[in-house]
């Protein structure tokens, strides 16, 4: 595989990483605007299902997100030498992302869980 194809892989794999978190990000919304707008008239059963519905789409958009990190991250180990890949793309280092790419979106998820449940039990004054 020429250099040239593994710089178009390696693009590949990041916009794809980049679009499954970007599906992530538009259900975090979608959860937090239907806690926000029917959380505290919604039964425990309907706020189970939401909840749940929600971490399965965050787990499969971050297990497609971590996959396509992971592959970037094994064909920029093929780059290494390449004179070209450390002028050029010193910056998109997936070993950043698969540290960071976790952790944020564990937050999220836990951020969106809190903010539900603060919407179903508001405090009183």
């Amino acid at each position: 595989m020429t250099e040239a194809e593994l710089f178009e892989l390696v693009f590949i794999a990041g916009t794809t990483a980049l679009t499954g978190y970007s599906l992530f990000i538009t259900f975090s919304f979608a959860y937090v605007t239907a806690a926000h707008f029917l959380g505290s008239r919604l039964s425990k059963l309907e706020v189970s299902i939401i909840s749940a519905l929600y971490l399965l789409s965050a787990l499969i958009f971050f297990s497609v997100t971590m996959a396509n990190i992971s592959a970037m991250g094994s064909l920029q180990q093929e780059l290494a030498f390449s004179e070209v890949y450390q002028r050029v793309m010193f910056f998109i280092d997936a070993r950043i992302y698969i540290v960071l790419a976790p952790i944020v979106s564990l937050g999220a998820v836990v951020l969106c869980y809190y903010f539900m449940w603060s919407v179903r039990h508001p405090k009183t004054e």
